[in-house]
């Protein structure tokens, strides 16, 4: 290659890395800009999130017998988990609840009670802390129940009834040739005798089976799966939502709640519902309308029953039996951090705050400060993480009502 050829090429190799350098920031810029965090209610999830049975036995408007145990949701209620495992007589066992070496499991011989902690939690920011803006007090008590059954559960179609029999065989201690009239026994036993030895108002049985992703379904094809007012849901581990979230809607169908995604209400009644059933507890005997369900209401409204999301709309509560009319609880809408980082405050900016006011940051209360001249909340002494997700929620004990969760991060 000539002198000139190479001064040439090396003259144009230094343009170029020089237009490279020019050009990268400008692109990394972009990208930083574009990770914005999330800020707010926590945006709607638009997945339906499971299969929904009839009440076995039951025709819908007809008034039936429901044993007392989930014709309402309110009191003290009783859900007896059940984590069923496979022997390996019958099914290969393929999957162990608490097996260090399942790679699904990161938290070893731990992952029962992690779950257990998780799904207890998940009750008390839900159903109890949304029954008192319906003037209802509701508190859940999870029971922890491991059976093994000589099925892999995962591989049978949902509803076939063969291994739950088998795991309430075991937990009744005699044969049991029926699911439903085995779990219907199963909850109405703990009523009474339960391991937290007291009694309780109502009671229900979820089981939960393993998998090892949210595409591994039941043989048929089904998701989670529950029997509108019981007698018992089962709950994959691996689901279209996180573990207790799909918990919590489930219980709200054993407690006669309706999905409201198009894909299951326009196929049973839309808003008018065929899906209804009187009961004895109710004070509003009229029949419940589905007027949530979003292939016939254009101003459906974010709810449990929906998509997941944490709130409960009124349509559901009257399912429930929560037939009051929604009380105003407090609202965020803002959350500021003038030091939460390094040892200052944070504020809490909203509506309905009072002196009665306190803060739940990641579901762990603290105590605030109200501000009547800016009329927010002030927490102080505060070491939040940078880059790092928070839930915040207000408490107002003055009438014991709770915000809905306001996401942010800083």
């Amino acid at each position: 290659m000539s002198t000139l050829a190479r001064s040439i090429s090396l003259t144009i190799a230094v343009l170029v890395t020089i237009l490279l350098l020019l050009a990268w920031p400008a692109t990394l810029h972009q990208g930083v800009r574009a990770q914005v965090p999330y800020e707010g209610f926590p945006p709607e999830r638009r997945i339906p999130v499971d299969k929904v049975l009839p009440h076995p036995g039951a025709m819908p408007g007809i008034p039936l017998v429901t044993y007392g145990l989930t014709d309402c949701m309110d009191g003290d209620v009783l859900v007896r988990a059940v984590f069923v495992d496979s022997d390996g007589s019958i099914d290969a066992n393929l999957y162990s609840w608490n097996n260090p070496s399942d790679p699904g499991n990161p938290y070893g011989t731990q992952e029962v009670d992690t779950y257990m902690q998780r799904i207890r939690s998940q009750y008390d920011f839900s159903w109890s802390i949304w029954a008192p803006r319906y003037s209802k007090q509701v508190k859940f008590y999870v029971e922890k129940n491991v059976v093994a059954v000589p099925y892999e559960p995962i591989l049978h179609a949902s509803g076939d009834g063969v291994w739950e029999r088998s795991a309430l065989s075991t937990l009744l201690g005699i044969p049991v040739y029926d699911e439903f009239s085995g779990a219907r026994q199963w909850a109405q036993n703990g009523l009474t005798v339960n391991q937290f030895g007291r009694s309780f108002n109502r009671s229900t049985v979820i089981f939960f089976v393993l998998n090892t992703s949210a595409s591994q379904n039941f043989a048929d094809g089904s998701t989670s799966f529950a029997y509108i007012g019981g007698p018992y849901g089962a709950v994959r581990r691996f689901d279209t939502f996180i573990f207790e979230d799909t918990t919590i809607h489930e219980t709200g169908h054993l407690f006669w709640a309706l999905d409201e995604y198009a894909s299951w209400c326009s196929a049973h009644g839309g808003c008018s519902s065929d899906w209804w059933w009187d009961r004895d507890c109710l004070f509003d005997h009229t029949p419940v309308t589905n007027g949530n369900c979003e292939s016939c209401n254009p101003g459906s409204v974010v709810c449990m029953m929906k998509y997941g999301s944490p709130t409960v709309c009124a349509y559901t509560a009257h399912q429930i039996s929560w037939n009051g009319t929604a009380l105003s609880s407090p609202v965020i809408t803002n959350v500021k951090c003038p030091g939460c980082t390094s040892g200052g405050k944070l504020l809490v900016k909203g509506i309905g705050l009072d002196s009665t006011c306190s803060v739940f940051i990641d579901r762990v209360e603290y105590a605030a400060i109200y501000r009547s001249d800016t009329d927010d909340l002030a927490v102080k002494e505060l070491y939040l993480q940078t880059a790092t997700t928070y839930e915040f929620r207000v408490k107002r004990s003055g009438d014991g009502l709770v915000s809905d969760p306001y996401i942010k991060s800083f």
